[in-house]
């Protein structure tokens, strides 16, 4: 925890590839690394909301199995496995 606190980084042999990383996180050359995993992360969200929501709406009776895995461009086997996890989770 003391190497993240220091004002300058000089390589620690122990740790060489963790001082590379915070000291590009530091420098701001770490910058696109961290704004690709952001966006990895918000695209894993929002599709993990959009098969939620599109199994409340299959439980509820609102939209067809069928309308439901041609949205999220799945088989109907895998959006029953969505819906029988979330279901599990909801009880």
């Amino acid at each position: 925890m003391q190497i993240l606190k220091q004002q300058s980084l000089s390589d620690n042999p122990k740790f060489p590839n963790s001082c590379k990383a915070i000291r590009d996180i530091k420098t701001g050359k770490g910058n696109g690394k961290m704004c690709d995993l952001v966006q990895e992360y918000a695209k894993e969200y929002a599709d993990h909301e959009k098969i939620k929501m599109l199994v409340e709406m299959f439980n509820d009776g609102l939209v067809t199995i069928e309308a439901a895995v041609k949205k999220l461009g799945i088989t109907e086997e895998n959006f029953m496995e969505y819906s029988e996890e979330y279901n599990r989770q909801t009880v």
